[in-house]
Parts: C-alpha cells; sequence; structure tokens
C-alpha cells in the first residue's frame, strides 16, 4: 500500500516527500495569488479580514500542511508583508494593526506544521520498514527457489540413480576382490564411474604410483584426457603431503589444467595411486 501511494501522482502533488528549492517559491506565491483573488472579490479587503472567517490565513494553513512548520512560517511572513504593502496603498483607513489575528494564525499554523511534520517523519519511517520487508521477502523468495529447485534436482538424481551410496561401495569392493589378483588396481573405471555419478567429475584420470614415483600410463580414464604432466605443482603437493588436494589451494599463480589431485591408499596407509581431475563443475569442488 506504501508502494501505491508513493506510486500516486495526486499524492505527491498534495504532499510532496521532499521540499525542494520549488516549495521555497511556492509557498510565498500562493499566499500572493490568494491576495490577488482578494482584490478581485474584495477590492476593499483583499486580505479578507473582515467578516467570520480568515480566508488568506486559511491560505497559509494549507501551506504548513503541505510543506510543515517552517515554510508555514514563511507564509504567515508574506501575508504580513502583504498586510503592511495594503496599508501602504491606502487601504484599511483607521484599521489598527490585527495583531490578535496574526498572533492566533501563526500558533495555529505551528501547530499545522508540526502535524505535517510528524506524519511525514512517521511515512518516512513506515515507507523505510516496508522497503526492508520488501528486501527480506525478495531475499526469503530466492531461498526458497533455490530451495526448490535443489529439491527437485535430488528427485531427479533419485529417479536417474535410485541406487545409494552404500550400494555402490559394496558392489565397488566385489569388483576389487574379483580382480584384485589380476590388476594393478581394480576396478579403476569402476571408481572413475562411481565419482563422475556423485562428484560430477567430467574429465579425469587414475594413475598407479609405482617405486616411490606415479606412472604416467593410466589404469583408467574417464573422458579425453591429455597425457600426465609429473611437473604439476598441484600434483605434486598432493604426491609429497599424501592429502587431495585441489585448484583453490593451489593460489593465484596457478597456471595448471589439474582441478583436483587425490591420493588412493591401503588400508596399511601405502600410497598406490592418484586420481587426477581435469575437469569438473566448481561448486562441486569440496571433501
Amino acid at each position: 500500500m506504501l508502494s501505491n501511494l508513493g506510486d500516486n501522482r495526486l499524492a505527491r502533488f498534495l504532499a510532496p516527500p521532499k521540499l525542494g528549492a520549488m516549495a521555497w517559491l511556492e509557498a510565498p506565491l500562493l499566499v500572493v495569488m490568494a491576495v490577488l483573488v482578494g482584490f478581485l472579490v474584495r477590492p476593499d479587503d483583499p486580505l479578507i479580514f473582515q467578516g467570520g472567517i480568515r480566508w488568506s490565513i486559511v491560505v497559509v494553513l494549507l501551506v504548513a500542511l503541505r510543506y510543515g512548520s517552517l515554510l508555514g512560517s514563511l507564509g504567515m511572513l508574506t501575508l504580513l508583508l502583504a498586510w503592511f504593502a495594503c496599508k501602504a496603498l491606502g487601504l484599511y483607513p483607521g484599521l489598527a494593526f490585527p495583531e490578535l489575528t496574526f498572533l492566533g494564525g501563526y500558533i495555529i499554523v505551528l501547530i499545522t506544521g508540526e502535524f505535517a511534520d510528524m506524519w511525514r517523519v512517521r511515512l518516512d519511517r513506515a515507507e523505510s520498514r516496508a522497503g526492508y520487508t520488501l528486501d527480506r521477502l525478495q531475499n526469503l523468495t530466492q531461498r526458497h527457489v533455490l530451495l526448490r529447485l535443489s529439491h527437485d534436482r535430488l528427485e531427479e538424481n533419485l529417479l536417474v540413480r535410485p541406487y545409494t551410496v552404500r550400494d555402490a561401495l559394496l558392489s565397488l569392493r566385489d569388483v576389487m576382490m574379483d580382480e584384485s589378483h589380476s590388476e594393478v588396481l581394480p576396478a579403476g573405471d569402476e571408481l572413475l564411474n562411481l565419482l563422475a555419478d556423485y562428484c560430477q567429475l567430467q574429465r579425469g584420470g587414475l594413475y598407479a604410483v609405482t617405486g616411490g614415483g606415479i606412472n604416467p600410463e593410466p589404469v583408467a580414464l574417464l573422458g579425453q584426457n591429455a597425457p600426465l604432466d609429473l611437473d604439476d605443482r598441484l600434483l605434486k603437493h598432493a604426491f609429497e603431503s599424501r592429502q587431495m588436494a585441489h585448484v583453490q589451494m593451489a593460489g593465484e599463480g596457478y597456471g595448471g589444467i589439474y582441478w583436483v589431485a587425490a591420493p588412493v591408499m591401503n588400508s596399511g596407509g601405502q600410497l598406490i595411486g592418484m586420481v587426477v581431475v581435469e575437469r569438473m563443475p566448481f561448486l562441486s569442488i569440496h571433501q
């Protein structure tokens, strides 16, 4: 509702949100126009001070309601100057200065202006709170959309891959036990396929470690990979530290082609292989 009020042209015209330079000109001009209209209606009483209602003071009240107490005081000063101008023109002969009229009118203008200032401050606070609430709502909406997309992705993964990680590891163990006597790193292809499913690997290879070094001939490959670069800094770090290393740990000066290098250890803690990843989604780089 506040946003609709701020976009309403009529509301902006009646109650401008900010006091610009035109407001300082408009406030006295409205009083001067009211006096000119008084000259047309009552040439002998242009300020309309004689009668039941002081209509010229009503114009100053409207200025105070529109702009506040400060510009309302300016309008009252303009009306006071109009009185002395009328006296200089020979109007109101024998009429003393209406001090009670100006004093009472000025008090009412101050009250009206303070009322306008108070509600302008309240409206600004309400708009600030509404803007903050709208930002929070947008953030919550975006998080809800991301959560919904994540939920849909999980459902899709469950439909495409109905088996669990436990089942995949058990089947991988069975394959390794069957081929453990004939191959150096048995079930290498199955291991890379498992990593491709659950870690979203796109290109990578499994290499055996023999004689204290990495054999550049791959045991298993996933996608089209370049020849193994044994001098790569990321690969050397993973080989020497016996811990997984990824591109975020390599620093800004790293210019290699590998994203992840993960050592393969046996049950005795001996390094027997190395998994090298050339391409994978950046958001999938985690332990």
